[in-house]
């Protein structure tokens, strides 16, 4: 039995890769960052794109917040992309 448990929309790299072969399934072009994203208050990470950033500019433990998509339907794809802290 799990309960909900409130977290922030920052968090921190944990790990993260770069995809530079553009493949069908990636909606976006090349270079793509994918990044495990511990949000604060959280537990365990997540799965999701770094944006806004260069590839060469993201490392672990750098500081991030969730973008959200205009539109929401209550799943993952509420946030658009992960984007560095200012």
């Amino acid at each position: 039995h799990s309960d909900w448990v409130e977290v922030s929309a920052e968090g921190v790299v944990t790990t993260f890769t770069i995809a530079r072969r553009q493949l069908a399934a990636l909606k976006q072009p090349v270079p793509v960052v994918f990044g495990l994203i511990r949000l604060d208050g959280a537990d365990t990470s997540l799965l999701h794109c770094i944006g806004d950033v260069s590839p060469e500019a993201v490392h672990i433990g750098m500081r991030v917040r969730a973008k959200f998509s205009e539109t929401r339907r209550g799943e993952i794809r509420d946030i658009a992309c992960f984007i560095p802290c200012k």
